[in-house]
């Protein structure tokens, strides 16, 4: 009752109070000292501490803390900031964020003050949402003065051409607003970085990231010097590492960095090497450094040149990343599952789900225990211990590669031709190769009976009485396409042969017209032998000269063989346009409008199409023109990438009586649910927005729930019957999801019904119907999160429970299959 007394005095009344007594108990124990300390706060700052919490959101400790730099006893100023806030793209999250930062924001007055810093920020042309997500996480912007920093900072950037997006990160800086001779030390450090040829994009990612820009000029200009020296090149980002590193870093620290590494037995040019390659290894202190090369050369055994050759290992995170990547990649090369001359830098670069993906999963037949490695569940007692058949803790593993080298044995034994049956079994190889044009004749593959048209000879651990393999080897070579697995084992060379025998004889079809081409789209370009046939129709080259300049260029523009291959497979005829007079322009033109490198290739890669549009025709014209109706860069690359204005727009009489529509249904200016429902007013006619009611209708949703739903997820109104009938078929009838649980949650229709949807709703209904996880949950709340997140909290997690579930998020068992509906 003392405890309940104090919380009313606070307006914090626990929701536990009606727990059962051990809850009592856990909470007396847990938090009588802050209740305490919430007490000797109250009698000056009770009501500011209730406020806190009732209208920003905020947890009680936060509050008391908050309360000592703030203290009110009438809400009418904070509840017209909050309002304001609100009423600029602010949700409840964004202000609880931006009030336990900056909480004297509550006090300042909100039409003098607050308001003409929003609209500055909008000015600049971001939307209200947007700078809703600047404001959050740093409030301190804020705080600075309109017209003596936020403005006069502004000008001078826009001055250096610094687009708005970077100014906003610069103008963040505390640093910003306190130094009187920085303008002129910028301004005299990037004519020197320009005079060397470092791009507008890489010189504005130097102010915005790096303190290096507002070193003093004459020794900023010769620390420039030193980079160029060393050879550096001014068009890509490791220049610009390289000169942060030489700004921050005194000659006699650089030495003492360099000595370390010679004690770890690096030579003076694996050192420059490594510099070159990763200059930030030149800012680590000695005692990450130890740390990470004594784990990686005497815990794992790599050499120290061999992590000299990737010197990102030293760079990134030790636990999170390089501990249990390194001891996944230990385990696969000790047990001869990988290639012995893997990069640390190949698999350590990957995304996190790449790399499950490629050495986790992959691999859980062959060693089951491989994710507890990689989630630091197994203490590893000595890696000599991986040599024997057992992984200490856990069971033998060799057993199962046995029975899986069994499997395909068996497999291979009974593996049928393809034609018909009553063919006296000639397998359909054979009629293949005697057609194939090919000098000196292959020999051809015989059969040890007509009835047993089989790989008969090809069992796992015989020798090879006919060597197809070398035949298949020769027609490979013919297009320069020898597979890098060809060294591998018998099971995979016979894996091999099963899987893309069809495929090559594809190939050798049609290397007579297209070989130099296809081979060249494979080696240089990164593309597959099947993606690389479909693009040789497209396009024809015998010289490597004009297709070598495009992706030299390319490369220089910040694009990776990543990028390169997803760009070259959609659209093959950039490899014949002029480098210099076609490509090289557009490329300036997309660097001029404030898009950093990086960025560029991003962009390119998913929607390379857009540089396939003229020029002096298209994209300037149309640029200015969104210029002119205050549309910033990134709003006018996305509407260039997708070519809105080449289409037919409506007409403007047409556009506004669609706009009071949906102002009239409620939908708010200031948010882009308001976007999105004009889009979907604007793309169908009123006899279509009809149809579409009556298909929510006949699913059993109310007039409100279909209207709640469409304020919501606008897109609701704009999907096809069959992919709406395809979802709730699948939610309501086969997952017994109620149709309003599914109509508040709109978004399970657009999502990606067969790599989001069905996946994450078996893992859930499951979960629910073993009782582990709560029955109200919402549809949105597992469907909206990032796959990462997703596992981490539906699948891994309850691993030990119901050890299939990852088998049925990656759809390798059916919900049936599992027990679970009939």
């Amino acid at each position: 009752m003392c405890l309940k007394f104090i919380c009313e005095r606070l307006g914090l009344i626990p929701k536990r109070r009606q727990a059962d007594s051990t809850t009592h108990l856990h909470f007396l124990r847990n938090t009588t000292p802050f209740i305490i300390r919430c007490f000797s706060a109250s009698n000056q700052h009770s009501f500011t501490v209730s406020y806190l919490v009732n209208s920003c959101g905020l947890s009680p400790e936060t509050a008391i803390s908050a309360s000592e730099k703030i203290h009110f006893e009438n809400p009418k100023n904070p509840d017209s900031v909050l309002a304001l806030l609100r009423n600029s793209g602010c949700t409840n999250t964004h202000i609880t964020k931006i009030v336990t930062k900056l909480p004297s924001l509550l006090l300042v007055d909100p039409e003098k003050t607050l308001l003409p810093k929003l609209e500055f920020f909008c000015s600049m042309g971001f939307s209200s949402a947007r700078v809703a997500s600047m404001l959050s996480p740093d409030p301190s912007l804020l705080g600075r003065s309109l017209e003596k920093v936020l403005i006069p900072k502004y000008n001078f950037l826009k001055s250096v051409d610094i687009s708005n997006e970077d100014a906003i990160k610069v103008l963040r800086r505390s640093s910003w607003s306190s130094s009187g001779n920085l303008e002129r030390n910028i301004a005299a450090n990037i004519a020197v970085l320009r005079e060397t040829g470092v791009p507008i994009s890489r010189i504005s990612y130097l102010v915005t990231r790096y303190h290096a820009i507002s070193l003093r000029s004459d020794k900023f200009s010769e620390n420039v010097k030193k980079v160029v020296e060393m050879g550096f090149n001014p068009l890509k980002f490791t220049f610009l590492d390289a000169l942060q590193a030489f700004c921050q870093t005194t000659e006699s620290t650089r030495q003492q960095k360099m000595e370390m590494y010679r004690r770890w037995g690096w030579s003076e040019d694996e050192i420059l090497s490594a510099f070159r390659r990763r200059p930030q290894c030149m800012q680590l202190s000695e005692k990450k450094v130890n740390k990470v090369l004594d784990f990686l050369v005497n815990k794992m055994g790599w050499q120290p040149a061999v992590v000299a050759r990737a010197p990102v290992a030293i760079c990134l995170n030790f636990e999170k990343r390089v501990v249990p990547r390194c001891s996944v990649v230990k385990v696969l090369l000790l047990k001869g599952l990988i290639k012995k001359d893997l990069k640390l830098g190949t698999f350590l670069n990957l995304p996190v789900g790449d790399f499950l993906d490629k050495y986790v999963i992959k691999y859980e037949d062959d060693i089951p225990q491989l994710l507890d490695v990689y989630q630091g569940k197994i203490a590893l007692v000595s890696w000599s211990a991986y040599h024997s058949p057992f992984l200490h803790g856990r069971f033998p593993m060799e057993n199962v590669k046995k029975r899986k080298i069994e499997r395909k044995a068996i497999r291979w034994k009974h593996f049928k031709t393809r034609e018909n049956p009553g063919s006296k079994g000639k397998f359909f190889l054979e009629k293949v190769l005697k057609e194939l044009p090919v000098e000196g004749r292959i020999a051809l593959l015989q059969t040890k009976s007509d009835q047993d048209s089989e790989l008969y000879d090809f069992e796992i651990g015989k020798s090879l009485k006919l060597p197809l393999q070398m035949r298949l080897k020769f027609i490979c070579e013919r297009l320069g396409l020898i597979p890098k697995w060809w060294q591998a084992d018998s099971t995979t060379q016979l894996h091999f042969l099963r899987n893309t025998t069809p495929f090559i004889i594809r190939l050798f079809s049609a290397s007579n017209q297209h070989s130099f081409t296809v081979s060249y789209l494979v080696k240089s370009c990164g593309l597959s032998p099947e993606t690389a046939i479909s693009a040789s129709e497209k396009i024809h080259f015998e010289n490597p000269k004009n297709p070598d300049s495009v992706l030299a260029l390319l490369r220089d523009s910040g694009c990776t063989n990543t990028h390169i291959a997803k760009i070259v497979t959609k659209l093959p005829s950039l490899l014949l346009v002029n480098p210099e007079k076609t490509l090289l322009p557009k490329l300036e033109f997309f660097r001029s409008m404030g898009l950093s490198s990086a960025d560029l290739a991003s962009i390119l890669s998913s929607e390379p199409s857009i540089l396939n549009k003229s020029l002096e025709k298209v994209l300037i014209p149309k640029h200015n023109f969104l210029k002119s109706v205050h549309v910033n860069n990134e709003g006018a690359m996305k509407i260039l990438k997708s070519g809105a204005l080449s289409h037919n727009l409506p007409k403007s009489d047409k556009f506004s009586e669609n706009v009071k529509k949906v102002v009239e249904m409620g939908f708010n200016p200031l948010k882009f649910t308001f976007v999105n429902a004009l889009q979907a007013f604007c793309q169908m006619t009123e006899s279509t927005r009809q149809q579409k009611m009556e298909m929510y209708r006949r699913w059993g949703w109310s007039e409100d729930e279909i209207v709640s739903a469409f304020r919501s997820r606008p897109q609701c109104m704009q999907l096809s019957e069959k992919k709406v009938t395809k979802v709730l078929d699948f939610l309501v009838n086969k997952m017994g999801w109620q149709p309003a649980v599914v109509a508040r949650a709109p978004v399970a229709i657009c999502l990606n019904f067969e790599k989001r949807v069905v996946p994450r709703c078996s893992v859930v209904k499951v979960l629910l119907l073993k009782g582990l996880v709560k029955k109200d949950l919402r549809l949105d709340h597992f469907l909206s999160l990032t796959e990462e997140n997703f596992l981490d909290k539906y699948v891994i997690k309850y691993r030990d429970d119901i050890p299939q579930l990852l088998d049925l998020y990656q759809g390798k068992v059916s919900f049936m299959e599992l027990g679970f509906g009939s």
